[in-house]
This record gives structure tokens, sequence and C-alpha cells, in this order.
């Protein structure tokens, strides 16, 4: 995440290096909650905590209850909507 006024002051050749910096980090970081989710999920296993997976009616529900706010952020700045997407795309809704 960048200061949209700073963005704003670099470049054009500076602006596509943040952008494609933005592009490779996001399968990263996707992946990074993705494995720290499944790390806690087991450690609540072994405490005997149950771990509730939401339905996918329930997902949707959220996904349009939030859709607005997403929506806001990612108009807000190209880096945040690629993201935003990236994410998305790496992140099967049955999960």
């Amino acid at each position: 995440m960048v200061n949209q006024a700073k963005f704003a002051g670099l470049t054009p050749e500076q602006q596509a290096v943040m952008r494609q910096a933005a592009d490779e980090i996001v399968e990263p970081q996707v992946m990074a909650v993705r494995d720290l989710d499944e790390k806690i999920k087991g450690e609540l296993a072994t405490r005997n905590i149950p771990v509730v997976t939401p339905s996918e009616a329930f997902k949707a529900e959220l996904a349009a209850a939030f859709a607005p706010v997403v929506a806001q952020y990612e108009a807000t700045d190209p880096l945040i909507a690629n993201f935003a997407t990236a994410a998305k795309q790496l992140t099967p809704a049955a999960q």
C-alpha cells in the first residue's frame, strides 16, 4: 500500500515498477495467509476447540454484504484493485 498522493508524484516508470511489485507479491501473501490459517486450525484442533467452516450460502452472504466496502477501497487506488482481484482469483470460493 502506498499513499495515493505520493504514488501520483512518481514518474510513470516508477509507478509501473510499483504496480509490478504489487502484482508479484499477491500470490505469496495469499499463500502465507492460507498457511497461517491452516496452522491456527491445527492448533485449535489439538486443544479440542471446534472450527466451523461456513457454508457456501453464508460465504456468499458475507461477500454481498462486504461488496460495497471492497468496491470503495478498490476505487481508491489501482494497486488495491489489482491486489484484491488477484487475491480473489487465488482464493477458491470453497475455502
